[in-house]
């Protein structure tokens, strides 16, 4: 009976092996909250972690746009801090690049910072639990709402109106 038992635990930590295994080299989605740095835009994205090299691809968009940003990140090592920091780029389809730094907080979350070409900063709050990361974005609109920012500091305000008369 003893070896029965033996032998289905072994089966049993085998099963469980093969499967963490394939979940590290499958990677982990992570979801991302984020807004301009005076609160007039919301960030909303998601990506993949690849556990195994420290490196991530996402997608963002700004809310209320049709401004998608795709990026990745990669470790960086910052001397004297042993937190997990990353760098990240972005490209957006309007143009616009961004660059910026992730620092893990725990093991399900982190934090960021970037800026794009137009000079707009951005917050950037990521978790492994989407139900988390929504409940951020509840809480960014609410400020978004309350906030008059600069907005969009890439939609220049004071350039003309494209022509509609074809004979200018």
């Amino acid at each position: 009976m003893a070896s029965l038992m033996e032998s289905r635990l072994l089966w049993i930590s085998r099963v469980l092996a093969i499967v963490c295994a394939t979940a590290s080299l499958a990677g982990c989605n992570f979801w991302i909250a984020g807004h301009s740095s005076d609160l007039s835009l919301v960030v909303r994205g998601d990506g993949l972690a690849n556990p195994g090299d420290g490196t991530t691809t996402f997608t963002m968009q700004i809310e209320g746009s049709d401004v998608v940003c795709k990026g990745t990140s990669k470790p960086l090592e910052k001397p004297g801090d042993n937190r997990n920091w990353a760098s990240t780029e972005l490209t957006c389809n309007d143009g616009r690049v961004g660059k910026g730094e992730t620092v893990l907080g725990g093991m399900e979350w982190g934090t960021g910072t970037g800026t794009d070409t137009c000079g707009n900063e951005f917050l950037f709050y990521f978790h492994i639990n989407q139900y988390v990361v929504e409940r951020k974005l509840e809480e960014y609109r609410r400020q978004r709402q309350s906030n008059s920012g600069a907005g969009d500091l890439c939609l220049a305000s004071g350039d003309a109106p494209p022509h509609r008369d074809p004979l200018i």
